[in-house]
Parts: C-alpha cells; structure tokens; sequence
C-alpha cells in the first residue's frame, strides 16, 4: 500500500534525538495538509495533526482523503488511519503508543506499545521484541520529532534511528544534505533538507526530507525514492497552529 510505508500512513525522528540544539516547546495544536502524489498522478491529500492533551502529553491523528485514480482503483484501501501518542521530554520525544488501519474489507490494524520500564515493543498480533539499540520512534510522530529542535542548530551526519510501523522495526541512518528555499501552495519556505536511508539500503530506497525554519521544522515535503525513481510525493498545501 502506498501511504503505509512512507508516512506512517504514508509513512512523514527520535527518542534520543540526533540534533544538537536548544529546545523548545511543541505547539499545543496544529496540523498540516499535505497533497499526494504516487507515480506523478495526484492520489489525494494526507493530513496530520497534533494535539497536546495533558502535560508533555501529545496525540497524533492522520488520515488519507483518497482522489483521482487512487478513489477509482482502490476505493476504501485507499482510506489510512493512524493514531500516536507521545511524550515531550525536554526536548526529545518520547513514543507511548502507534496504531495504523486500512479502512476497508481485509484491511489491516496493526498496533505496537512502547514499554519503556521493560525496554520491549509490545505488538497487537502478540509478538514481543526488545527495543533497539539506540533512538526509536513509531512511524506517525517520527518525522515530527526534529519540532521540539526548533532555533538550535541541526547536525545530523548518519545518526541512526530506529522506526516501527506496528509491524516491524527498521534502522535508518540521517544525514543533513543542505538549506534550500522550496515553494508548496501553503508559501515559501526556507529549509533545511535531510535525507532518510534504510541501513541495509543500497542508496536507491531513499526518503528526503524538507523542515520549514519558519514553521518550527515540520516538515513541508518529503519524497521517496523507490529503485532510483520517485515513487511518492508529499507537499504541504496548508498549515495551521504554526
């Protein structure tokens, strides 16, 4: 499926962040709007929004809005939702809970709880394993996670990272590639654009990454690269609460 390995349901960074910077805090509420494209055909529009319930406390809610050829063809597998919540702590987040469901007939619900007293990942289909060793995120909030960075100063030179999609866990190393000015139809931003690589990746798997300076670093873009060519595109069209 499509959004279920790029953005969470797209699957759009840590425990242990990677960045060296100054912290600062989450917003209490935003969201962001993103268009999608699969293959070069617009596929609909992603969005993803956060919300903080309690102290240090955040909750994440995605969902896809399927159109065009996505609608036709795949009707309500088109339809990802995902629920996360997490923890801020200082400026690192701190995952509690993921699930992601494909809405429709044989879809799939896939879960995983972040037991952190027992260091184990906690699956819905009763699988348990240890958690990696090193910073690990579930697949909604990862992309999110360089936020609680904002107005220090980002050094990522192939930090690893560890990512759960409520199925599996997959290394990642991160590496800061340069700043860029990009335009999407919610403005112009300038970013600083990271690139994503599975460690096992032979460079041709590939996510990049672009985070708005302006906008706190969330990200505005991101593109995946499947067997050398680009596979999937998200834009930001609006942003709120930020």
């Amino acid at each position: 499926m499509m959004l279920k390995t790029f953005f969470g349901p797209a699957a759009l960074l840590v425990l242990l962040s990677p960045f060296n910077a100054m912290s600062a805090p989450l917003p209490d509420d935003f969201s962001v709007k993103y268009s999608f494209e699969f293959a070069g055909l617009n596929a609909g529009h992603l969005t993803k929004h956060i919300t903080r319930t309690g102290d240090n406390h955040y909750t994440l809610h995605s969902d896809t809005e399927p159109s065009g050829l996505a609608k036709m063809m795949l009707g309500s597998k088109a339809i990802i939702t995902e629920e996360a919540s997490f923890d801020l702590e200082g400026d690192n987040i701190r995952p509690m809970e993921y699930r992601v469901k494909q809405e429709s007939k044989g879809g799939y619900d896939r879960k995983v709880v972040f037991d952190w007293k027992q260091k184990i990942l906690k699956y819905k289909n009763g699988k348990v394993e240890p958690m990696p060793a090193g910073p690990v995120m579930d697949a909604g909030s990862v992309f999110f996670s360089f936020m609680p960075r904002a107005g220090g100063k980002i050094d990522v030179q192939n930090d690893r990272i560890f990512v759960t999609d409520g199925r599996r866990t997959t290394g990642y190393t991160y590496q800061r590639v340069e700043d860029q000015t990009i335009t999407t139809k919610a403005g112009k931003f300038k970013c600083v654009v990271i690139q994503r690589d599975a460690m096992k990746s032979d460079k041709l798997n590939r996510v990049t990454i672009w985070l708005a300076y302006d906008k706190g670093l969330a990200p505005v873009k991101l593109v995946k690269v499947k067997a050398g060519k680009p596979k999937t595109v998200l834009e930001a069209v609006s942003i709120e609460g930020l």
